[in-house]
C-alpha cells in the first residue's frame, strides 16, 4: 500500500489552487468590475485552499477515499490537504494490548495446564484493517493466538511447559503474523504469558496436600542448614532441582509460599 506524506498533499493543494486562480484570471480578463475579478481570481482559490486542511494526529494514519471509495493509499500523521471530493478515514495505529481470559491447554503428555496471557498489536495496513469491524478483527486475532499456542504446547510436556522461559512465544508470534498481516492488516509485537500452572484437580490436590507441603518444607530446611541460605532461597532451589520448575511461584500462590517459608523457619530452629 502506498503512503503519502502530508507535505505532498499540501504541495498539490497549492498547485491546484494556483491553477484555479489562473483559470479565473483567463475567464475574467475582459471584465470591467475589478472587485469581482479579485474575489474570483484570489478570494475563491484562497478559500478553496484553506477549507481543504485536515489533521491526522500522532500515532494515527489516514486511509484516502475518493467519492467515498477506499483507495490503497494512506496518509501519515500531520496536517494534510484534501480537495472536496476526497476524504480520509483515520485509524489509531498506536500499539495496543489485548488481555485473554485465563485458559487451559493440554500438554504433550495430556496434562491440563492453566495460562494467563496478553498480546500487543498494531495496525500496519489500514486498507486491510478497514475491511472488517475492529472488534471482530481483534476477537479473531485472540482466537488465532490461542490456536497457535495450543499447537505449540503440544510439543511440550507439563513440566517443560511450567518450567519454560516463554521463548516458545516467538514462534507463536511469527506464525500468527503470517496470517494476521495479510488477512487483517495487523501485526503482533509481543505475547506475554503471565502465569503457567497445573490446572487439573488431581495435580492441585497433590501439590496442596499437607504431606507434600511438609515434605517440601523438610527438604528445603535441610538445604538451608547445609548451604547456609535463607528459607526462601532454599525453597526456590528445591523448586528448581526437585520439582523441575523455574520458580516456586509456578506452583504455589504467595500466601502458600509464605506458609511454607514459615514452616521451614520453624524446622531450621529445631
Amino acid at each position: 500500500m502506498k503512503t503519502v506524506s502530508p507535505g505532498t498533499t499540501i504541495f498539490w493543494g497549492i498547485l491546484i489552487s494556483l491553477g484555479i486562480s489562473c483559470l479565473f484570471m483567463l475567464a475574467t480578463y475582459s471584465m470591467d468590475v475589478n472587485w469581482l475579478k479579485y474575489i474570483l481570481c484570489f478570494g475563491l482559490p484562497f478559500a478553496f485552499f484553506i477549507s481543504g486542511f485536515t489533521t491526522i494526529a500522532a500515532t494515527q494514519e489516514g486511509l484516502l477515499t475518493i467519492f467515498g471509495e477506499r483507495q490503497r493509499t494512506s496518509i501519515s500523521e500531520g496536517v494534510c490537504w484534501l480537495p472536496p471530493f476526497m476524504d480520509v478515514l483515520i485509524y489509531n495505529c498506536k500499539e495496543q494490548t489485548y488481555n485473554i481470559d485465563e485458559t487451559e491447554i493440554l500438554s504433550a503428555n495430556r496434562i491440563s495446564i492453566k495460562l494467563k496471557l496478553s498480546f500487543n498489536w498494531k495496525i500496519v495496513d489500514v486498507y486491510q484493517y478497514s475491511n472488517l469491524d475492529g472488534n471482530v478483527i481483534v476477537k479473531g486475532l485472540s482466537e488465532l493466538v490461542l490456536n497457535e499456542l495450543r499447537n505449540e504446547c503440544t510439543n511440550l510436556n507439563d513440566t517443560d511447559l511450567i518450567n519454560s522461559n516463554k521463548t516458545f512465544v516467538d514462534g507463536i508470534i511469527e506464525s500468527c503474523n503470517r496470517t494476521s498481516e495479510n488477512k487483517w492488516g495487523i501485526y503482533i509485537t509481543e505475547i506475554f504469558v503471565s502465569a503457567i500452572k497445573p490446572s487439573t484437580k488431581n495435580m492441585q490436590n497433590y501439590y496442596e496436600s499437607s504431606s507434600k507441603i511438609k515434605e517440601i518444607a523438610e527438604d528445603s530446611a535441610t538445604l538451608a542448614r547445609i548451604l547456609g541460605i535463607s528459607p526462601k532461597e532454599a525453597l526456590d532451589k528445591y523448586a528448581r532441582e526437585r520439582m523441575k520448575v523455574k520458580s516456586i511461584e509456578n506452583i504455589y500462590s504467595l500466601p502458600e509460599i509464605s506458609q511454607i517459608t514459615s514452616l521451614i523457619e520453624k524446622l531450621i530452629k529445631k
